[in-house]
């Protein structure tokens, strides 16, 4: 399906609303949100990979996402990263802070700057899945899967983040639209820029060498020839190792070390928490879990409609089958990665489901539209006023929320002010909160002596607090009164060591995931505490 200016000119109008919308929500939380945990690391990494050529630095993610973020620090002249002490002597977390918070340019200003290429790509993908959904579905099909994307809460938590999470759902999603493409065009073109794109998501993160094989099987059971799935196949190749040459300094062995670490963080495990549990094992439903309380009720409405809607079509479907076999790919890929996901033990976070969202997003469009074409005139005014009802609720829900994206929950979890007895981590704790937390001190400023238990960025809390006194991270077992105020990030706070906070509650809570509590209610004498 191809634009025409004059037929269609609503239609980019209503799409150009929506990613415009979607960016100043986007840069108006990018200044709002304190530098999350990974962060620093992130643009450490990218800054000192321009400035030294070192690549040997953060080694358990793949250094395309941080050359990219990079780029537009190279206009502030930071202080290197690795001026002071070669980075292999030193913990990436303490030379992140080093560069974020004892830098000669401002942190916040590093911090934003970094940020501005994930918001770039964040608009990309958004005009790829428009355009894609359109050209399977219809204009109605685009504009619903771009809504679901623009207003969705943990795309907007994650979507201007100097991590590596957006940039493998953009460069996944794209490598998928191109590969299509040449499944259907097999042209030098359509090839040389779907075997380029194919390759980009193992170098955004390792969890994308997993789709490897995905576009290999793909390729080998679709239908054009072997000469054809043979050049692909040495294309590929061919970019996979002059990537490799080129990001990590001509020396390979990064990659195969940043895999080997990643291996053995997913065989040791990570802590993780579902339901008030702690584990370093995990459980294989916490993702679908997350995703059932992280993903607002009318997308979840939404999903099941559309899944209800497609069973009906498998019995009526009239597209060619070539056509469905050109689409395969949408539908096998997030499958894979979502399967995968059972396996894994590192659950700390929805955004390691992100990749998924924009091929949902788009088979929600794409059947629903397609269904509501199908119907007769009555009940198809009930399927549009259906699906626009539950499209203006996630929208009203999402702004209400704003701008406390990450910390966001359904209502299936309570809400946001109950999220933490099913989730944590950067679910609901990322540190994104610290600044908000410096504005209420500075408005309201609580009683004296202040104690501070923080989770976020290393050195956050004394670069942004530094005009507010906190004794230590942990409040003293010989404190003779129970006097002042106790400040707790949600991240430490439901855990066992905390239960003597039970019998109280904050007096103020900073976006869900910084609590203050006033020790003078505490009913036991402070000396008693652990």
């Amino acid at each position: 399906m191809r634009f025409s200016l004059g037929k269609d000119l609503w239609v980019l109008i209503f799409a150009g609303t929506l990613l415009v919308a979607g960016s100043a929500i986007h840069l108006a939380t990018m200044r709002q949100d304190a530098p999350t945990v990974d962060e620093p690391v992130y643009l450490a990494a990218g800054a000192g990979y321009w400035q030294t050529g070192r690549i040997k630095f953060n080694l358990e993610h793949p250094p395309l996402a941080k050359w990219i973020q990079g780029i537009p620090l190279l206009f502030l002249h930071p202080t290197s990263p690795f001026e002071a002490r070669p980075a292999p002597l030193k913990p990436e977390f303490e030379i992140g802070a080093t560069f974020l918070f004892q830098n000669r340019v401002p942190a916040d200003l590093i911090v934003w700057m970094g940020r501005l290429p994930s918001l770039a790509l964040w608009i990309i993908l958004g005009a790829a899945l428009f355009a894609t959904a359109r050209r399977w579905g219809g204009s109605t099909a685009g504009l619903i899967a771009l809504t679901l994307y623009t207003f969705d809460p943990t795309v907007l938590a994650h979507g201007h983040l100097a991590t590596n999470d957006i940039m493998l759902t953009a460069s996944l999603f794209l490598a998928a639209v191109f590969f299509e493409r040449m499944i259907r065009q097999p042209t030098m073109t359509t090839i040389l820029l779907s075997t380029f794109f194919i390759v980009l998501p193992p170098f955004m993160k390792f969890s994308g060498l997993l789709m490897g094989p995905v576009f290999a099987c793909t390729l080998l059971l679709s239908s054009i020839s072997w000469k054809q799935k043979s050049f692909v196949l040495l294309y590929a190749g061919g970019w996979f190792l002059l990537l490799t040459l080129l990001l990590t300094g001509g020396d390979p062995r990064i990659i195969i070390d940043g895999i080997q670490w990643q291996a053995g963080h997913n065989s040791y495990g990570h802590e993780s928490n579902l339901f008030g549990q702690w584990s370093w094992d995990g459980w294989w439903y916490y993702f679908p879990m997350a995703f059932l309380f992280k993903t607002p009720l009318a997308t979840i409405i939404l999903t099941i409609a559309s899944a209800l809607a497609a069973i009906q079509q498998r019995h009526t479907r009239d597209t060619d089958p070539q056509t469905n076999a050109h689409r395969a790919i949408y539908r096998i890929l997030p499958a894979t990665f979502a399967i995968t996901s059972l396996f894994v033990n590192l659950d700390i976070g929805i955004r390691y489901l992100l990749p998924i969202f924009p091929f949902l997003f788009m088979g929600i469009g794409v059947i629903l539209a397609r269904q509501i074409s199908r119907m007769r005139e009555m009940t198809r005014r009930w399927g549009v006023e259906f699906t626009s009802i539950l499209l203006g609720i996630l929208v009203m829900n999402t702004l209400l929320s704003y701008p406390h994206y990450l910390s966001f929950f359904n209502l299936i979890a309570g809400g946001r002010e109950n999220g933490h007895r099913v989730l944590n981590d950067s679910n609901l704790d990322w540190g994104q909160d610290l600044k908000r937390l410096r504005g209420s001190l500075d408005a309201n400023p609580p009683a004296e002596p202040i104690y501070l238990d923080f989770f976020g960025a290393r050195d956050a809390a004394e670069y942004y607090l530094n005009d507010h006194l906190f004794i230590s991270r942990h409040l003293p077992a010989n404190t003779p009164s129970s006097e002042g105020t106790y400040i707790v990030s949600a991240f430490y706070r439901w855990r066992p060591q905390y239960a003597w906070l039970d019998s109280v509650q904050p007096f103020r809570t900073i976006g869900s995931s910084i609590l203050l509590y006033d020790l003078s209610k505490l009913p036991f004498p402070s000396r008693m505490l652990p």
